[in-house]
């Protein structure tokens, strides 16, 4: 068994809304016990989430963080009296951005990536050229959305991972 509390740090609302239903769902090789502090984090900066949660003694446990983000350029530095208590980070990724994965439910990754992808963001693609979420950013729109389609989101998750297989992805962390 894992002696390591595990930190699932979210970039955005839309990653916040797909992490939790897969944390719901059981869906997640961790479930709730496992967490730091039994939820999903939203602090990205390290200083800021090392004073918030590491400022207090976990025994012999140390922390697995587990960072969901798009960009490959955003720094995660925590302070160095902090470090000790640290087992890992790892970066699970969903470039360019976590709409991809809309994208990617349309069967429109080869035609995204071959004919937009220089020209739109995701989530510019996805409001232009699908209706089913409101928001596209919108935790509510994306948990419904994603809720009603769970299923269809493991497959994506994992269609994903076959196209970006030399990077952590959340399918890495699925059941």
């Amino acid at each position: 068994m894992n002696n390591n509390l595990i930190a699932i740090i979210v970039e955005g609302q839309t990653e916040l809304a797909i992490m939790t239903l897969l944390l719901e769902k059981n869906a997640l090789i961790y479930d709730e016990d496992d967490l730091l502090n039994g939820e999903i984090i939203t602090t990205r900066k390290g200083n800021n989430f090392a004073k918030r949660y590491l400022n207090k003694g976990f025994g012999s446990r140390k922390i697995k963080i587990l960072r969901i983000l798009d960009s490959k350029n955003e720094n995660f530095k925590l302070p160095l009296v902090y470090r000790k208590k640290i087992s890992e980070v790892k970066n699970l990724r969903t470039r360019p951005e976590i709409e991809i994965l809309d994208i990617i439910y349309h069967d429109d990754y080869q035609k995204y990536t071959n004919n937009y992808k220089s020209k739109l963001k995701p989530s510019e693609y996805v409001k232009q050229y699908y209706s089913d979420l409101k928001k596209v950013k919108s935790y509510k729109d994306n948990y419904d959305f994603w809720n009603q389609h769970f299923d269809k989101l493991i497959t994506v998750l994992k269609q994903y991972k076959q196209y970006h297989p030399d990077e952590g992805c959340i399918a890495d962390i699925l059941k």
